[in-house]
């Protein structure tokens, strides 16, 4: 999307559309999706891939958003299918992992009060009404909180004044009312005794609920906790008078619906995995080998019925992913993983790997799914791109992450022109270009790698005011022709759904625990394959002069 005219390019390819369904998983991890939004979501998008032209299980390299016709030319990628499997494996894994976890976890009022902590950066709701909110949502018991919020807090949101900012605001005021709104319906429709309401059983000795965070029956759980709990309400009930005779009726007569949604949605999340791993399994990556190389094709042409005759070659590359997803798949043979040219290199003192166009999406993309084992190859070809790309974007006196990205340029038809940006240390190819072109998403991949400097540097992005509506903008573009101007720089105002996919996805893991790894690689075929991940590094190779010091 271009922010000039909000003008949006209306076509979506299998990698987007993987960040789209792991998104959704991250936004629940986040607190920022309840599990039936969630799934009713999920499955509307999975039942539109079904309506999607394939090529032996495979979706095509791009479709138009609004017909869902296949835009030319009709090609499997290689990369593509990998990256679209990653996603897969883990919405299947992440889904499967959420009926073990309680249908309203406290991550819910972390959720609220990261769109609170915005809403007073923008002056749109007092720091003091914030404290108290704040003070409550962190409790162990927040989702009471949640559940009968004051309206006295919601009308504090107060309107902001008429600038550039106010629609943002706007937004977010409706969507934290939209936030609490369905965390409320959730507790209605499969957990009413949860309600405030019914917060004086809590402590019946008759029943005792059991309904706060520390003891809250997990999702698979529920229904037989709502089967218990309709025994215990029913015993109760014959001897009860009063007030609480009327209670019990009251939740009583709730609980069947409530158990007949909450199947459903078991069911839902249970349909999900076996979809996800259904396409997953339809993706044959046999056909897309090189038979001559013994590697896999770039892309597979299929008006042409060939492939394309280049093939990834490189273990230092986006590519790694698509190997690794088809031998663990038993689509093609193991050998091929070690037919991956592992090309050597040394910048600032430090061993590594060289890749194509020395840009950070090839070293640490994959790793938003594949783990980085200790003293292995790939962990220290991933610390040395990463090392020489803060070197290199110090000698130029540039903020640092450098990788394929839009840049300044713009074709006739207004669009930015969008090139592989590198790092010639890193690089085995060193095409001409201008820049250095920085991208934020750069930053954000390699968060795991070098936390410290990767806040650093984002922050510095953001004083470039290269944060927006939307997250960070697509690049800042520092070409000689731009070095002159009073910024020095130029900012590429678009955001590519590709980029913010590999944002999010890489904050979900730096701040909860890798929980993407964890989820990709609890599937079955991932731990068979994992071992190939864990490859040693060669001898000690020669080391050259370090270029400068590091910033």
């Amino acid at each position: 999307m271009q922010e000039e005219n909000s003008k949006v390019a209306p076509r979506i390819s299998p990698t987007n559309l993987g960040f789209l369904l792991n998104a959704r998983q991250v936004a629940c991890e986040f607190g920022y999706l309840t599990v039936p939004e969630f799934a009713q979501q999920t499955l509307r998008t999975l039942a539109t891939i079904s309506q999607l032209p394939k090529h032996r299980g495979h979706l095509l390299n791009w479709y138009d958003t609004r017909s869902l016709t296949v835009l030319a030319p009709a090609v499997v990628s290689s990369v593509d299918s990998g990256n679209l499997v990653a996603s897969l494996w883990t919405l299947q894994q992440g889904s499967l992992d959420l009926l073990k976890q309680p249908l309203l976890p406290r991550e819910l009022g972390d959720g609220l009060l990261d769109h609170l902590y915005v809403l007073t950066s923008q002056g749109a709701l007092p720091r003091r009404k914030l404290s108290g909110m704040e003070d409550a949502l962190k409790q162990p018991d927040n989702l009471q909180y949640l559940l009968d919020i004051p309206d006295s807090v919601l009308k504090d949101l107060q309107q902001s004044p008429a600038n550039s900012k106010s629609a943002d605001v706007s937004w977010l005021q409706e969507h934290v009312k939209e936030r609490i709104r369905q965390v409320c319906r959730v507790a209605q429709l499969y957990a009413p005794w949860l309600l405030p309401e019914y917060g004086a059983l809590k402590s019946d000795p008759a029943i005792y609920l059991q309904g706060r965070p520390g003891n809250a029956p997990v999702l698979e759980q529920m229904p037989g906790f709502i089967d218990r709990l309709a025994m215990q309400l029913r015993a109760a009930l014959d001897s009860a008078t009063g007030d609480s005779g009327k209670l019990y009726g009251e939740l009583l007569d709730l609980l069947p619906e409530a158990r007949s949604r909450t199947m459903r949605l078991i069911e839902d999340l249970n349909k999900i995995a076996q979809q996800s791993g259904t396409l997953a399994d339809e993706m044959d990556f046999s056909f897309l080998m090189n038979p001559g190389r013994h590697l896999l094709s770039v892309a597979f042409e299929v008006e042409k019925d060939h492939n394309h005759p280049a093939c990834y070659d490189l273990l230092a590359s986006e590519a790694r992913i698509a190997y690794f997803i088809a031998i663990a798949k038993d689509d093609i043979p193991q050998d091929s993983w070690f037919n991956l040219g592992r090309p050597p290199m040394v910048d600032e003192g430090m061993p590594g790997l060289l890749s194509w166009t020395g840009t950070m999406f090839e070293f640490l993309m994959p790793t938003l799914w594949m783990r980085l084992y200790p003293n292995t190859l790939l962990q220290r070809a991933a610390e040395a791109a990463v090392r020489s790309q803060r070197a290199y974007a110090s000698s130029k006196k540039v903020p640092w992450g450098i990788s394929e990205s839009a840049s300044s340029q713009l074709d006739s038809s207004g669009n930015y022109h969008y090139f592989a940006f590198g790092v010639p240390q890193l690089a085995i190819h060193k095409p001409e270009q201008n820049g250095p072109v920085i991208s934020p998403y750069s930053t954000f991949l390699a968060l795991d790698i070098e936390p410290a400097a990767s806040i650093r540097n984002l922050r510095t992005l953001q004083r470039k005011r290269c944060l927006s509506s939307y997250g960070y903008y697509e690049s800042l573009d520092f070409s000689p022709s731009h070095r002159r101007s009073s910024r020095g720089f130029e900012t590429v105002r678009c955001w590519m759904a590709h980029h913010q996919g590999m944002s999010l996805l890489s904050m979900a893991n730096f701040l909860n625990d890798e929980v993407v790894q964890r989820w990709f690689h609890s599937h079955p075929r991932v731990q068979a394959t994992e071992l190939l991940l864990q490859e040693k590094p060669a001898g000690r190779i020669s080391s050259s002069k370090p270029r400068t010091k590091v910033a």
